[in-house]
Parts: C-alpha cells; sequence; structure tokens
C-alpha cells in the first residue's frame, strides 16, 4: 500500500480496510508502529547522489497540496527471494 500513497484512489482504502479487517480476524497478529529503537544516524546510508546526480522527484501537476508534515517510512523485510531450490518458497 506504500507504493499509493502519495496519490490514494478509492480501492487502496478498500485493500487497507481488508487488511485491518484481517488483523482483527487474527487476534494475534498485529502492526507495531514504533520508532523508539530506531537511530537513523547509526544507520549507513547508501550514496546514490552519483548515480542519480540531481534528479527531483515529478509530482502531477493536479497533486493536491500536502496537509501534514512529510512522513519517512523504514521497511525491513526478511525475505530470502525464493532461496529453497526445491519448493522456491521463500
Amino acid at each position: 500500500m506504500a507504493a499509493y500513497a502519495a496519490n490514494p484512489r478509492v480501492g487502496h482504502l478498500d485493500a487497507v480496510s481488508h487488511v485491518f479487517a484481517w488483523l482483527k480476524k487474527h487476534d494475534r497478529s498485529k502492526l507495531v508502529f514504533d520508532s523508539a529503537g530506531i537511530n537513523n544516524k547509526e544507520q549507513h546510508l547508501p550514496d546514490w547522489m552519483d548515480f542519480y546526480k540531481d534528479v527531483k522527484e515529478q509530482i502531477p501537476a493536479d497533486a493536491p497540496e500536502p496537509l501534514v508534515k512529510p512522513v519517512e517510512m523504514t521497511s525491513y523485510i526478511n525475505s530470502d527471494h525464493a532461496g529453497d531450490k526445491v519448493t522456491r518458497r521463500s
């Protein structure tokens, strides 16, 4: 859903409702939003300036003005991308 955060449509809201309905049904699952243990200064972030130079984000001319402060999202994924050679499962 993060891919559509800048320009969500009605179908995207339905998908978010579906995620929350799934979480409600599976009471041992949860979403955690906690930045207390994250310190961005300690992370080694790659410098892409050599590759991208002075590229700017292209924002559509008819995009609405933001109503709140910008949000930075960090995702951590635990996957080996079909590493099992027999079943091709992660």
